[in-house]
């Protein structure tokens, strides 16, 4: 096949780029704080300073084991932290920099073995300019070390389908481990190797399909279990995190009514806590109050708020359903990060430019475009271009390419169903940006054609 004119040209130029993009606001804004960031820098601190995951329980005031999020993350900045010391903002942003620029390549290699060097560089170009990316690069959370470790797994999950053996489905394995230990949504996604790997499209025996799968699925527990079995001898729960409580009712906790004389005969404790979520302004003040009043534990708090939030959406199917779509329009087209970067560069600060709805109520006409145009575009981009895109390269595809295409397009079903089922923010999207602007490029120049394996 045919490689574009000036191929190391392009190259370099989408690293210039992608850097200038990150690099720019980074030197206007210095690194940029959201509220959770505050958490993992004292967890990380600790862990920097004492070897061991604790943090300072803020209903009793004394040290105790910490499993509340997932601890990659928090490793990270305190190996920053032991080598340029216990400030680490600054080296945390400049880390974020590079992982989104690296992140940037990763999406040209995986289109480049995926479909065709044109669409592998057109990918990267709009990969470097994406706000979303850009304004993550410089944000000190995980999300810019969360896209990078799912393009690298997505890397090792397309040579896996290429390569077909254990130590291959292992590492994807692995790999996806590593997503989980950034952020927990990845859990379940040992599921897509094992159906990958039944699929028609996977022409080996029964047998073999069996072993390889089984493979894949150790490569994930060989990092999920040791963190589930520690969290079980130090923090009293076998599971990865202590979120779920919150996450699960972040969408659904007007839902919840109070407790019924019945329900309180049947078991009055978790009664106790379904009244104090259907007071309370929120999942995160809720789960706090439970533990002042009821004296429960994290672990004890987080189980019965997650079956609370379990139980509103089966008792409200079509009212949780409905929060769950608005979620999904949010993730796919949200213009947050546009709005952030608008408002922060301009010396406005944070969440400056209202809602949409407050913007053309009043005929803020800034607000109204920086809003709309982004979310008109990427509405475009995701609901649009990107499924013709997806359509041209499946038309294109013999089995082998069939199989492998099915791994980005179960990749975006995942993540959008998933985190839809608990908010709706374009940082959910970041990791998806990249496959939405490789299909939507494939359709664009309308020349990807039949698919080709790597040379």
């Amino acid at each position: 096949m045919k490689l574009p004119e000036n191929l190391y040209r392009h190259l370099v130029l989408i690293f210039i780029t992608a850097a200038a993009c990150r690099l720019g606001p980074l030197l206007v804004l210095g690194p940029q704080s959201e509220p959770d960031t505050s958490s993992y820098m004292e967890v990380s601190a600790t862990l920097a300073r004492t070897g061991s995951f604790s943090d300072t329980d803020l209903i009793t005031g004394k040290p105790a084991p910490y499993a509340y999020r997932m601890p990659l993350f928090h490793v990270l900045i305190a190996g920053l932290m032991k080598v340029f010391g216990p400030d680490a903002a600054r080296s945390l942003a400049v880390s974020d920099l590079l992982m989104s620029v690296l992140t940037v390549f990763c999406v040209v290699l995986f289109f480049w073995f995926f479909s065709t060097p044109r669409v592998a560089l057109a990918a990267g170009y709009l990969s470097a300019l994406n706000p979303n990316a850009v304004f993550n690069g410089v944000l000190l959370l995980t999300d810019s070390l969360f896209a990078l470790v799912t393009m690298l797994m997505l890397l090792a999950g397309l040579w896996a389908l290429k390569r077909r053996t254990g130590s291959a489905f292992f590492l994807w394995g692995v790999s996806i481990g590593l997503c989980s230990m950034v952020r927990p949504v990845m859990k379940y996604f040992w599921v897509v190797p094992l159906a990958l790997a039944f699929t028609p499209y996977f022409t080996t025996a029964v047998k073999e399909k069996a072993r390889i799968a089984l493979l894949s699925a150790l490569g994930v527990a060989v990092l999920l279990i040791p963190w589930a079995v520690r969290n079980q001898r130090e923090a009293g729960f076998f599971g990865l995190e202590l979120n779920q409580g919150v996450n699960t009712l972040w969408s659904t906790r007007d839902l919840v009514i109070p407790s019924t004389p019945e329900e309180y005969r049947a078991d009055p404790r978790l009664s106790q806590v379904r009244d104090i979520v259907a007071a309370g302004p929120g999942p995160l003040e809720a789960e706090a109050n439970i533990r002042k009043t009821m004296g429960l534990s994290l672990p004890e708090t987080s189980a019965a708020m997650t079956r609370i939030g379990v139980e509103t959406v089966l008792r409200n199917p079509g009212a949780a359903s409905l929060r769950f779509l608005r979620n999904l329009v949010n993730i796919t087209t949200s213009p947050n990060s546009v709005m952030e970067l608008a408002g922060r560069l301009g010396g406005k600060g944070p969440a400056y430019f209202r809602d949409i709805r407050s913007a053309l109520r009043t005929r803020d006409w800034p607000a109204i475009a920086v809003n709309l145009v982004p979310r008109l575009v990427l509405f475009l981009i995701v609901w649009i271009l990107a499924p013709l895109g997806a359509l041209l390269l499946w038309r294109g595809a013999g089995p082998e390419g069939k199989l492998e295409l099915l791994l980005p397009l179960s990749l975006i079903f995942y993540t959008l169903s998933l985190t839809s089922l608990v908010a709706g923010y374009d940082r959910y999207r970041l990791p998806l940006d990249p496959l939405l602007f490789g299909f939507a490029a494939a359709w664009l120049l309308g020349k990807a054609g039949p698919r080709r394996t790597a040379p």
